[in-house]
């Protein structure tokens, strides 16, 4: 078992009763813990555990102490040489300890202004140089990891830039051991904004399809219920005139109907893996009402020569 432990501090106006508004302090609270055990997942994987414990809230601004407790699985990987970043260490990337190696990432967001740097060389396995703005910066590897795991950043986040947006609230200290090694205040607040993910679209097209309508009733979001071939579908329909002949009842609608469409398709990369595909009509070609008779062969025509 390995253990860390903190003080986070927020300060300001607002906060000379010793309250804080459970708005603010527990999404920070909650993002304390999503960000050590990102940084535990990013390092460690199944290998080891991560909890973050309050320890206490005292009077004097409004500060919360938290213990960080993390439990290695296997005595055995650990013995036998697999690498696990203790709790310790990871409190030290972050640059919650005193002796933060290359600054920790509230530095490194401080210093890039949480921008992506201009340039990344690589000096040794363990070591990067970044450029930004002509500055450079010598880092360690398990630095940049964090300053690039979206989870880690979002986390960050939630702890500065909730309770920092507030009226009265003016900066956000982390101590260790009584010794302040991290501010930021609020005038460095667009820093700790978590960059937008990157663009998850695998295929995006615009197609000409067909349909079937697989039921006339619509979801809960309003789409249409459409099968693509033997595949359940559901689709946004953006053709105006075509909505405003379905308004007039101009157009009659049964299960099995064909509609030959113009279709936007975007396939994006889903939140737990695999695809999900998006269906946007832009433009419905034609109704195709299904066959309402049976087909029988044509009738026979009666021969001329026939004698009567």
């Amino acid at each position: 078992m390995s253990r860390a432990d903190f003080t986070l501090t927020y300060d300001g106006p607002a906060l000379r009763s010793h309250e804080m508004n459970v708005r603010d302090l527990a999404p920070a609270m909650l993002a304390v813990g999503e960000l050590f055990e990102a940084l535990n997942r990013l390092y460690n994987g199944k290998q080891a555990d991560v909890a973050v414990n309050v320890t206490a809230l005292q009077p004097g601004c409004f500060q919360v102490g938290f213990d960080i407790v993390q439990v290695v699985h296997s005595a055995t990987e650990y013995l036998s040489g697999t690498e696990i970043t203790a709790a310790l260490n990871l409190k030290t990337i972050l640059g919650f300890g005193g002796t933060s190696i290359g600054g920790g990432l509230i530095w490194l967001i401080r210093r890039l202004k949480g921008r992506a740097p201009e340039r990344i060389e690589k000096l040794t396995p363990g070591q990067f140089r970044l450029t930004l703005d002509g500055e450079t910066f010598v880092i360690p590897i398990e630095l940049l990891q964090a300053y690039q795991e979206l989870a880690v950043r979002k986390a960050v986040e939630r702890i500065i830039s909730k309770p920092l947006s507030r009226e009265g609230i003016d900066e956000v200290r982390i101590e260790d051991q009584g010794v302040v090694v991290e501010r930021v205040l609020k005038n460095e607040l667009a820093f700790f904004k978590a960059p937008e993910p990157p663009s998850d679209v695998i295929v995006e097209d615009d197609r000409k399809a067909a349909y079937t309508i697989r039921d006339l009733s619509f979801d809960e979001d309003g789409l249409w219920k459409l099968n693509d071939g033997p595949n359940p579908i559901k689709v946004v329909i953006e053709d105006r005139g075509f909505l405003d002949r379905i308004e007039a009842n101009d157009i009659r609608f049964a299960k099995h109907d064909v509609l030959l469409c113009i279709v936007h398709f975007i396939q994006r990369r889903g939140p737990k893996g695999g695809v999900q595909n998006e269906y946007t009509v832009k433009e419905v070609i034609e109704h195709i009402p299904a066959p309402r008779q049976l087909r029988f062969p044509e009738p026979e025509k009666p021969d001329d020569d026939e004698p009567s």
